[in-house]
């Protein structure tokens, strides 16, 4: 096989025969070094990175300036001040209400107490009886020992009818 193939470089040859595998492989190997990055496109690359890490640097230089003029002028407390101040009004009007709310509750508590027992003495008292005479009770309302009413003979202490209304003017 050596015999066969010539030498690559013979000065009587005008051309050189080589098999296909080889020729194949020179052009893979010469693919291969376009591809490579030159050391001219390694220097652009580098120095374009340099260029962005840079300015990243500027961005944070800057916000770290930034917060520290915010932190400087106003402190974490003084800021919330008028929060703080609105929260605590609203906290007073809260307890404010909340004392109206019980001393309304103390006084429907006493109105109810107030009518259950009136309810409790009406329940106790004797239904009277109806006479013939016009649906009006019997002289048996009457208390035994006087009038119901200091004062007015014969007007039992509840009288079954309601007072009658005002005139009219």
């Amino acid at each position: 096989m050596a015999q066969e193939q010539r030498s690559v470089l013979e000065p009587n040859d005008e051309y050189e025969i080589l098999p296909h595998k080889e020729i194949h492989e020179l052009r893979d190997q010469l693919n291969r070094l376009k591809e490579r990055p030159t050391e001219r496109t390694l220097q652009l690359a580098l120095a374009e990175s340099t260029a962005k890490t840079d300015r990243l640097i500027n961005i944070f230089e800057e916000a770290l300036t930034m917060i520290k003029v915010e932190e400087g002028s106003l402190s974490f407390t003084e800021k919330l001040r008028p929060l703080m101040q609105k929260m605590d009004t609203i906290l007073e009007q809260n307890s404010e209400i909340a004392t109206g709310l019980v001393g309304i509750h103390d006084i429907l508590a006493d109105v109810k107490e107030q009518v259950d027992v009136l309810k409790k003495k009406q329940d106790e008292r004797p239904v009277a009886p109806v006479s013939s005479f016009g649906g009006f009770p019997s002289a048996g309302l009457m208390s035994p020992g006087g009038p119901a009413i200091p004062g007015v003979q014969g007007v039992p202490a509840f009288a079954p009818f309601p007072p009658p209304p005002p005139p009219r003017k």
